[in-house]
């Protein structure tokens, strides 16, 4: 049975992750690390790349004292970006090519 409660444990744990995934949010209105104020707005910025390689930042700008700080993506863009492949023209518009998510966002390859 020790198999089993291993099993119901494992599936608690990825229905935890996948729940607090689906319901990430960033605060616009983070406190300001300067001043401390929480009076700001978020701007994604995608072509920065963190020294660890993760792709984006979510910018903070606080509206008392004008600072700006980056924040990683909650979900990596690999999880969620979609693209569209090159047609010859006079072709029909193809679908939405999505990665195929292999564990908690990760794509396979």
């Amino acid at each position: 049975m020790a198999g089993v409660e291993g099993l119901v444990r494992t599936w608690l744990q990825a229905l935890w992750q996948a729940w607090r995934i689906q319901h990430a949010t960033v605060d616009p209105n983070a406190k300001c690390p300067s001043c401390g104020a929480r009076n700001g707005e978020i701007q994604w910025y995608g072509n920065l790349v963190w020294p660890d390689g993760t792709k984006g930042a979510v910018v903070h700008t606080c509206h008392v004292d004008k600072a700006r700080w980056g924040e990683k993506p909650i979900v990596k863009s690999t999880a969620w970006d979609i693209s569209l492949q090159e047609q010859p023209q006079g072709t029909p518009v193809p679908f939405l090519n999505r990665p195929e998510p292999t564990s908690f966002g990760r794509r396979a390859g």
